[in-house]
């Protein structure tokens, strides 16, 4: 991975190749895009995004003539979470500050799904029209009206927008730490933690949400994102600073897609926790890890 990040850095070419090439991969094109974003700024992110959304932008135009909305929905997601990436980047590299630049991914995400699909709503019938064929009767879904549908589609979009940003964004930043500062990741990830009053606004805009919007439940919980990945930073900090088992961040990992929400929800608590207490600290003072031998 250290070979393919220092070839993306090499120059705007091989960023622009890697980036147009990196389509058929998952997540590849995205990193490249965070990577660059990082390290040479806002201009050099954006023309590589460009290159990167080629393949997306082309599949729109050779589906021109048809009436394939759903599609059309899909490409344009597809194509802003992208830009979204060159953007959270920029805060990344300004502010050195992973609850800023998560915030800014739910943001953006939020605002550019809500708004793509309000443009589409056409798009976003077909999806669901298209989606639940595949489903078996028993699913809670199939028999939701159609606007709590909708807001499932809708909820589901912005969620992969958000952690797609997100995991490449990590990439994006282990790949610089490899080249530039090795180590570095490592500790900035294991340190991420949400400030108290962060943590108190974001619980207070699920409460709000959850008592003034109507059928919100699925936009709301987006909020929680943030302190999801801070419980996560804490479980990864905790098995490296007392020499656990790695098997413990496979369980923890396999338990946020197995037993999804009350597992995630779980882990945003803790973040939660550690944002009141900072659990760290008290950690550290009860506690005196292993040494090694």
């Amino acid at each position: 991975m250290r070979s393919l990040a220092h070839f993306i850095m090499r120059g705007r070419g091989h960023a622009c190749g890697v980036a147009l090439v990196g389509y058929l991969v998952p997540l590849v094109s995205q990193a490249a895009v965070g990577l660059v974003s990082l390290k040479k700024g806002f201009l050099e992110g954006s023309i590589v995004a460009l290159w990167a959304s080629f393949p997306v932008i082309l599949s729109w135009f050779a589906g021109s003539f048809d009436e394939h909305n759903a599609n059309r929905l899909l490409i344009l997601v597809t194509t802003l979470t992208l830009f979204i990436t060159v953007f959270s980047a920029q805060i990344l590299r300004i502010t050195s500050s992973w609850q800023s630049t998560i915030c800014g991914v739910v943001f953006f995400s939020m605002v550019a799904v809500l708004g793509v699909s309000k443009w589409f709503s056409e798009g976003v019938d077909e999806l669901i029209n298209g989606f639940i064929v595949w489903l078996p009767d028993s699913y809670q879904i199939v028999s939701e009206p159609l606007e709590r549908q909708k807001l499932w589609l809708i909820s589901g979009l912005t969620t992969f927008s958000i952690f797609s940003t997100v995991i490449c964004l990590l990439i994006s930043r282990w790949w610089q730490s490899q080249l530039y500062n090795p180590g570095g990741f490592r500790q900035e990830f294991h340190n991420l933690r949400l400030s108290n009053r962060l943590m108190q606004g974001l619980v207070l805009g699920v409460i709000l949400g959850l008592i003034f919007v109507r059928d919100g439940f699925m936009l709301v919980q987006l909020l929680l994102v943030p302190l999801l990945i801070s419980g996560i930073a804490l479980v990864h900090w905790t098995v490296q600073e007392f020499r656990l088992s790695s098997g413990c961040l496979v369980a923890m990992y396999a338990g946020l897609l197995i037993f999804s929400p009350i597992f995630p929800l779980m882990i945003a608590c803790l973040g939660a926790v550690d944002s009141q207490f900072c659990l760290r600290l008290k950690l550290e003072a009860k506690y005196e890890p292993p040494k090694n031998r």
